[in-house]
């Protein structure tokens, strides 16, 4: 893994946490944000596979505010 690819990554995360804070007051998109927050810390450390199915879920239900995070999990070069 790049250190770009590490560098966006780890945006990822930030931002899904940012997201996550962010639309904590309702409770039902907590139940899908949590897991997918976790889901980003292991593709940033590298113990899960980082899959464009991953970027795209994650574009659409995590990132309702900030789409950096889903972008950046969506992209990578050669893994």
């Amino acid at each position: 893994m790049t250190n770009g690819d590490r560098n966006l990554r780890l945006a990822a995360f930030i931002l899904n946490i940012i997201s996550m804070v962010a639309l904590g007051w309702t409770l039902l998109p907590l139940a899908w944000m949590s897991p997918m927050t976790v889901m980003s810390w292991g593709i940033y450390k590298g113990t899960r596979a980082n899959t464009v199915a991953f970027g795209v879920c994650n574009l659409l239900f995590v990132n309702t505010i900030f789409f950096g995070g889903g972008c950046s999990s969506a992209t990578k070069s050669g893994d």
